[in-house]
C-alpha cells in the first residue's frame, strides 16, 4: 500500500529504548494496524515515521 502511494516509511529508535516484554503478536498486530491507517491518510509522496 505505501508503494503505491510513494509514501516513504521510517523506523526510528531513540538510543537508550528499554526493551520490554509483551505478547509479539499483539504488538506486531497494533503496529501493523497504526501504520497501516497512518499510510491509508497520508497523502502521495509524503512520509510515515514510526518511533
Amino acid at each position: 500500500m505505501a508503494e503505491d502511494k510513494a509514501v516513504r516509511l521510517t523506523l526510528a529508535i531513540p538510543a537508550g529504548a528499554h526493551s520490554i516484554r509483551s505478547d509479539r503478536d499483539m504488538i506486531f498486530e497494533a503496529i501493523s494496524n497504526r501504520v497501516a491507517n497512518a499510510v491509508k491518510i497520508a497523502p502521495p509522496g509524503r512520509e510515515v515515521s514510526v518511533g
